[in-house]
């Protein structure tokens, strides 16, 4: 009796490890399949990542040549109409829309290259990064009064790439030109915390309308109407985002003690392991900090 029920009991056993054989082939082809799959997928979506911008580059310039040509001719003919005149009213309409249109065109570039441009890191100076950056950003400045407070201590170095994070300084006291209204102030503060430079944007105007806030960094969005008068694609405070966390940093926005808008803009500072990073981003380029991001 023992004999045959040991006989019979290793029959089942290798019966069940059979069966279970047969599963385990069955997931392992599964696996392959779908792993074959993945690989078939990640190249097609390379592929059309890379026809996308490739479409968006060609298209962007085939489409600046004629603006460009369209606001010479109607600055031509600005230049020979009367002032005051109905046809001088109407060319200015136009000249206004072709340089929206070709603002707008050269917007979506440089969006299209944010995935594409490999960062250059370095250590700097944020003092003299600031201080580039409002220079740059003073014609807005003037067009709306703004007065720039800053405070900012000469010995802050931070590790990123001098373009980006200049842009990034450009965009936000531009934005705050456009936005905070006229006369306004902004004040301009950095620390240190934690190994990062906090950078702070504080306004004293009207702040961001509450039901836009969750959009405030989506590409292409703005709080205001077209017709608003103020010039701009919703796509500054999207690249600036976008900056921000390919820097290993972060851009985030909350109201501002006197009402107005409150963006805070951390970023690394130079330390041993910034170095480190650089080296190893030097001999391994495809790592996630050769990532760029476009101009504003």
């Amino acid at each position: 009796i023992i004999i045959v029920f040991f006989t019979i009991w290793g029959v089942w056993q290798i019966k069940e490890a059979k069966k279970i054989n047969k599963i385990l082939a069955d997931v392992n082809m599964a696996l392959e399949k779908s792993n074959s799959e993945l690989a078939d997928s990640k190249e097609h979506i390379m592929a059309s990542f890379k026809d996308r911008n490739l479409f968006i580059a060609k298209s962007s310039h085939e489409l600046r040549t004629p603006l460009n040509a369209i606001l010479g001719f109607v600055d031509l003919a600005m230049d020979s109409s009367e002032e005051g005149s109905v046809q001088k009213e109407y060319l200015q309409h136009a000249h206004e829309s072709a340089k929206h249109l070709l603002t707008l065109t050269e917007d979506i570039l440089q969006y299209s290259k944010v995935e594409n441009i490999a960062y250059s890191y370095e250590p700097l100076n944020l003092c003299e990064i600031v201080e580039a950056a409002e220079s740059m950003a003073y014609t807005d400045m003037e067009k709306s009064q703004l007065k720039l407070v800053k405070n900012v201590s000469p010995n802050i170095t931070v590790w990123a790439d001098a373009v980006r994070l200049r842009q990034i300084v450009i965009n936000l006291i531009t934005n705050a030109s456009k936005y905070a209204g006229f006369g306004k102030t902004l004040e301009l503060n950095a620390t240190t915390k934690n190994g990062f430079a906090i950078i702070t944007f504080s306004d004293d105007g009207n702040g961001v309308p509450e039901d836009f806030v969750p959009l405030l960094f989506t590409p292409f969005t703005r709080g205001v109407t077209v017709d608003c008068g103020i010039p701009g694609s919703g796509i500054g405070l999207s690249t600036s985002f976008k900056i921000a966390q390919t820097m290993g940093g972060t851009l985030t926005y909350e109201k501002s003690s006197k009402g107005g808008a409150l963006f805070s803009l951390h970023i690394p500072v130079l330390s041993f392991d910034s170095v480190n990073t650089s080296n190893l981003n030097k001999e391994n380029p495809s790592t996630d900090n050769s990532v760029a991001v476009s101009n504003i």
